[in-house]
Parts: structure tokens; C-alpha cells; sequence
């Protein structure tokens, strides 16, 4: 089923957001599209962006510069403005999620 276009324009936000926060904090990021793996550990921004949206749901799987699993945010476009549907209960990564929502003056 499509998307709203005000829903996906939130949901893009809020990924858009996502992806440079972590890239910000050097984490390395691999893209899932469903179960398969649509792009491995990368921190190049434009080849992150260029696979993201292909599906209804994309997980991003974080690492640090050393390649170390943080752990994972799964994303669902439909949900807009709960496109963060869920992720690895660790303070790294529901710290970044946190921030992200609160700056864009969802949380």
C-alpha cells in the first residue's frame, strides 16, 4: 500500500536524520532491505542513501569504526512518524534514536 506523502516526508526526515547522526559519531552503517542484505558496513553517506527506500522495511545495522556490532533499528515507512518501528535496547543506540526524534521535535 503507498504512502501518505506527508507520512513518507516525516518518515524520510526522521531516516535522513538517522543515518547522519550516526555517521556523526563515526558508527558504520549496514542497510537491510527486509532479510537481505542490501548493502554492507559503509560509512559513504550517498551509497546508504541510494539503497534506502527501496522497500517497505530496511533495518540499519550500526557498528563502530572498528566494526564492532552496536546493534540494529528497524524501520517501517507506513508508520511516518514512527518509522522507527524498533531497536537493540542499548544506550547507544536508543540514545541515538532519542535525539534524532527529539531534534526534529518528535520525542
Amino acid at each position: 500500500m503507498p504512502v501518505a506523502q506527508p507520512e513518507a516526508d516525516i518518515a524520510r526526515r526522521i531516516t535522513e536524520r538517522l543515518v547522519d547522526a550516526a555517521l556523526i559519531k563515526n558508527y558504520r552503517i549496514t542497510v537491510f532491505d527486509e532479510e537481505d542484505l542490501a548493502l554492507p558496513q559503509t560509512t559513504d553517506r550517498t551509497a546508504i542513501m541510494g539503497v534506502l527506500f527501496s522497500t517497505d522495511m530496511e533495518i540499519l545495522e550500526l557498528h563502530t569504526s572498528a566494526g564492532q556490532r552496536l546493534g540494529s533499528i528497524t524501520l517501517l515507512y507506513e508508520n511516518g512518524s514512527d518509522v522507527i518501528s524498533a531497536y537493540t535496547d542499548n544506550e547507544e543506540i536508543e540514545s541515538l534514536c532519542d535525539d534524532v526524534l527529539s531534534e526534529l521535535g518528535l520525542g
